[in-house]
């Protein structure tokens, strides 16, 4: 069960909405703060629930309360239960954009401008940049920024150079320029099973630190890397399991392949393996 702690009041009344493996469940509780109707599309997004019509009809913007007006966003984090038992290990953090409220006497409606990054997709790429919703990995001690322009107080968290196998991985969702004029991405973190997990901001593109997480070009051997082995499969969608290999096993590649944003490894025997180089690695 995913709960987000005061996290997602309707605007309506007093409640809240847990995401549960069967859907979303009603608990008549008092939120302690409202979130918007973005956020609950994004935990849909992610766990694969499909979003009642309640939830549809609700505004697209809320009042969030007590929240400085020099913060620009939250990060809210969620805590998985399994039989009332927390399990912290596994917390998504997300990050809400804030809009602040006029701090005008009496009722108003206006509002600040929400902030926005620094120049948008439309930027000029450097060749090896990668396309928007691709994989990318980081090959050594690498900063995840608010801004597009780097400074320690944007820095949200730094990632440690770590062994291949365990190299940090994020979805590329778009672009930005910083004040210099050197072009970032703009990512979200894909590490499940880490405290980081679901955490969007700004890293460098700068090919030094961060490469492709999949294969571009015919390794024509690979030996797995994974400390659980990986499988084959009869389709390029990675179903239809044929055998399992072992950490260890090198295997010959005949041809790569394109899939969605993705690449594949066609084996000699006509199966398919992965191509993220985390798992497997060119000999």
């Amino acid at each position: 069960m995913e709960r987000v702690s005061g996290a997602y009041g309707c605007g309506h009344d007093d409640s809240r909405y847990l995401v549960t493996n069967t859907g979303w469940r009603k608990v008549n509780v008092p939120p302690s703060v409202a979130s918007s109707k973005m956020y609950l599309r994004s935990l849909a997004d992610r766990f694969h629930f499909k979003l009642p019509d309640m939830v549809k009809n609700y505004p697209d913007r809320l009042t969030l309360t007590n929240i400085g007006s020099d913060q620009q966003s939250i990060t809210i984090k969620g805590d998985y239960r399994n039989g009332g038992s927390v399990v912290t290990a596994f917390n998504t953090a997300v990050d809400v954009p804030l809009i602040h409220e006029s701090q005008s006497v009496g009722p108003s409606t206006e509002t600040s401008r929400p902030v926005t990054p620094s120049k948008p997709d439309n930027v000029t790429k450097p060749s090896y940049v990668v396309k928007k919703g691709q994989a990318v990995s980081g090959i050594r001690k690498l900063g995840l920024y608010r801004q597009a322009t780097f400074t320690a107080k944007q820095r949200r968290v730094f990632y440690p150079r770590q062994s291949r196998e365990k190299r940090p991985q994020f979805v590329v969702t778009g672009y930005a320029t910083s004040k210099g004029g050197r072009p970032r991405y703009r990512v979200r973190d894909v590490n499940h099973h880490s405290r980081t997990a679901g955490l969007t901001g700004y890293i460098t593109t700068q090919p030094q630190y961060v490469t492709n997480t999949y294969y571009k070009q015919n390794p024509r051997r690979i030996r797995v890397i994974n400390a659980q082995g990986v499988n084959a499969y009869r389709r390029i969608k990675l179903t239809g399991k044929m055998r399992h290999y072992k950490r260890g096993a090198v295997l010959k590649v005949k041809r790569l392949e394109s899939y969605r944003l993705t690449t594949r490894l066609v084996l000699t025997n006509g199966q398919y393996v992965t191509a993220n180089k985390a798992l497997v690695m060119k000999r």
